[in-house]
């Protein structure tokens, strides 16, 4: 890699991206020296599942035939964590702390030892720069600022833009890229250990919540409607809530405090995933009476 100062913008995109459960599909990187010249470039396809619901709109430039055929992440990861440790290396990304965030989360469901550094954020840098501006995602960015945007929501063509954000952003101020990093250093140079800090902080008070509701009703069990099956199925829904409070019981909203899950087969709704991911016992609405009648003693449904 050598002895002089670089700079590396990387992007990554994520197929499943529901509280804490994400699966990287694509990690791109630019390599350039402190003149903005490019050394190289690349990206790393990983096997994860095809997208659903707003991600799948948003993703629809991935390459999901490379998704589907390419290596999983224990294969991938060392090169990903080889760029990212690269020596001398200036580390640039827009929304950096959502990218820590993937690489913590994916890092932890496979056992993987975490990235430990700093990346400047681009996004942070363009709101300090240009405060007027509505909107600062890269493609808005790209789109008031003049820089060609190749492919939207695209792991390298992303990474190219952070890039070509500091190059505009040194062209506007008259200063060196390197003097970017240096002016816009404060609010927009983010710690790997606060992000993840952040998150163990707000999974600590999800389980105090949820031990706070447990309290009340410490033997009793908590269930969820599905969304999907709660707003097209309302008779539905409530025939089988006045089941469940005749019962003695509680219905909660809130998939954290909740013990079963009520679907329909096939739903991929936001709740859904996190019950699926959480390993929620997920039961369809027929099979509820049945949970009633054996699980009598454990059962609790609050309204929230």
């Amino acid at each position: 890699m050598g002895d002089e100062l670089e700079f590396i913008a990387f992007d990554i995109e994520c197929s499943i991206n529901v509280n804490d459960h994400c699966e990287i599909c694509l990690f791109g990187y630019v390599r350039t020296d402190c003149d903005l010249n490019e050394i190289d470039h690349g990206e790393f396809y990983v096997n994860a599942k095809k997208p659903y619901g707003r991600l799948k709109q948003l993703l629809k430039n991935v390459d999901f035939e490379k998704v589907r055929t390419a290596p999983d992440y224990r294969e991938q990861y060392q090169k990903i964590m080889d760029i990212l440790n690269t020596e001398n290396a200036i580390l640039v990304a827009h929304s950096a702390d959502s990218d820590l965030r993937f690489l913590y989360l994916q890092n932890e469901r496979f056992g993987m030892e975490n990235f430990s550094g700093h990346v400047f954020d681009t996004l942070s840098m363009a709101i300090k720069h240009s405060p007027e501006l509505n909107n600062h995602s890269v493609i808005e960015l790209c789109k008031t600022w003049g820089i060609e945007h190749t492919i939207e929501h695209e792991a390298l063509s992303d990474a190219y833009s952070c890039i070509d954000f500091i190059r505009h952003i040194s062209d506007a101020d008259g200063i060196t890229p390197l003097e970017v990093f240096d002016r816009y250093k404060e609010g927009s140079y983010i710690d790997s250990e606060d992000v993840y800090r952040q998150i163990i902080e707000r999974r600590n008070r999800e389980k105090l919540r949820k031990l706070a509701v447990k309290e009340k009703n410490p033997n009793k069990t908590c269930f969820c409607f599905d969304e999907p099956f709660e707003t097209e199925n309302v008779e539905r829904t409530e025939e089988l809530a006045r089941m469940i409070i005749d019962s003695g019981c509680v219905i909660s909203f809130r998939p954290i405090i909740s013990d079963f899950f009520i679907a329909d087969e096939g739903s991929m709704s936001k709740r859904h995933q996190y019950a699926v991911q959480t390993d929620m016992k997920i039961i369809t609405p027929d099979e509820v009476e049945y949970y009633i009648m054996f699980n009598r003693k454990d059962i609790k449904i609050t309204f929230k």
